[in-house]
């Protein structure tokens, strides 16, 4: 493929950061031209406002293909009549979903949906294949399926050059955040909802520590409620609920293996486990997290309760490392990786396989390096790269742009991991 200009939007977010530079360091190896522009100061500057002005609005940088991680909900980027700003300067662009893309749609007025669901030029690539089906049934004419991936040149396996690891050996970690506040969280989610005590009482069952639910457990059970509430009403209602669910769903997955010793990175919330756990304090996305990885004999993953279908960055990055890893279930594991992560079905199952692979390296060893041989087989942000503009060369207009060889030399920018 000829050489491409390829505009993205930074955002903010946990994974956001790390999947947009994952995507734009692929795409400069493969000698494209990228750059990343932040919607914030582009909005302010008025950069991204309706005009046929193409060196003003991208100063200088005349994109082939623009690439969002999901889509910006702010009003400055729609035209009067919806049309979102890419469209309307004749800009083919591609979606990122890595989430429920629901809740972000129902951001945006019913105009605005519309018009991005009938763009000729918007590609929605979506990591999940539940919502992949929801999108295509609610009316969006191009979707495609694009996992996560990881990037080998941040994780690899420990005794590579390229990098030293770490002394300390720890039997079971789990790298993710939990809410400072559950209770608080509860609360806010009551008083919320409180014109509908059903649907609290329903949420309190499903979120006490007591309980024992699974993420997929909660993920079926939310997804229920959708019967009972008009669309924009659960896409809100899932906003307030995904949070503490998640915050639930992890404590009490931690929590079951109390037998073990269990080392936990994230905010300070994990303190309220109190003995159950030991917290290590927030560990910085890159070699510090490479180095968890690789010094851990079981790497725990619990996939957050909004992927129904989906996988989570942490199974990529950890198997590229060559560590085992232990996840809930999830279709997409399969499809993915086949037999090479072994997954669990309920609390008891956790319990049973944790016990089982601490006192079996040479297993451990194996699942690991068959995982690490389909993530950089098929699972690198360089495949995923190719796959991105082979999807959008075969379904967008790629775009000529209005004065050629604007933006050659402009330089690139590319956000450094954090």
């Amino acid at each position: 493929m000829a050489e491409l200009r390829i505009l993205f939007f930074a955002c903010s977010g946990a994974a956001a950061p790390a999947v947009i530079a994952g995507f734009a360091r692929a795409l400069e190896r493969a000698g494209h031209t990228v750059k990343v522009a932040d919607p914030a100061v582009a909005a302010e500057e008025k950069l991204f406002r309706a005009s046929n002005d193409l060196a003003q609005l991208l100063e200088g940088f005349d994109p082939h293909l623009a690439v969002l991680y999901a889509v910006p909900r702010a009003p400055h980027f729609y035209d009067a009549d919806g049309l979102f700003c890419l469209d309307v300067l004749s800009i083919p662009y591609v979606c990122l979903w890595y989430d429920n893309p629901f809740v972000y749609l129902q951001e945006l007025s019913p105009v605005q949906r519309e018009k991005l669901k009938n763009s000729p030029r918007a590609l929605q690539c979506c990591s999940d294949t539940f919502y992949i089906e929801e999108l295509r049934k609610n009316g969006f004419r191009q979707v495609e399926y694009l996992p996560l991936a990881a990037d080998p040149e941040l994780f690899f396996p420990e005794g590579d050059v390229r990098g030293p690891g770490i002394s300390e050996s720890m039997e079971i970690s789990f790298v993710g955040s939990i809410d400072d506040d559950p209770e608080r969280l509860r609360q806010q989610r009551r008083k919320r909802w409180e014109k509908f005590p059903i649907l609290n009482k329903t949420i309190d069952e499903m979120t006490g520590l007591s309980n024992g639910q699974s993420s997929l457990d909660m993920a079926h059970k939310i997804s229920r409620l959708q019967e009972h509430l008009p669309g924009d009403v659960f896409a809100v209602f899932c906003r307030t609920v995904y949070e503490e669910a998640a915050t639930f769903v992890r404590m009490q997955t931690v929590g079951a293996l109390q037998e073990w010793p269990v080392a936990v990175y994230g905010g300070p919330g994990w303190q309220r486990l109190g003995q159950r756990v030991q917290w290590r304090g927030v560990v910085p996305y890159g070699e510090a997290l490479r180095a968890v990885y690789c010094a851990t004999r079981i790497n725990l993953n619990i996939t957050s309760p909004q992927l129904r279908g989906g996988i989570t960055q942490r199974l990529f990055d950890a198997s590229a490392c060559g560590a085992f890893v232990l996840s809930d279930y999830r279709q997409d594991v399969r499809q993915l990786f086949g037999e090479a992560i072994v997954t669990y079905d309920d609390f008891a199952d956790l319990r049973k396989k944790t016990a089982y692979f601490l006192t079996r390296a040479s297993e451990r060893h194996a699942y690991a390096q068959q995982a690490r041989e389909k993530v950089m087989s098929r699972h690198t942000y360089a495949a995923r790269a190719q796959a991105l503009l082979a999807a959008a060369a075969s379904i967008l207009p790629l775009r000529e742009p209005v004065r050629r060889g604007a933006g050659n030399g402009a330089g690139t920018s590319v956000p450094q991991q954090h």
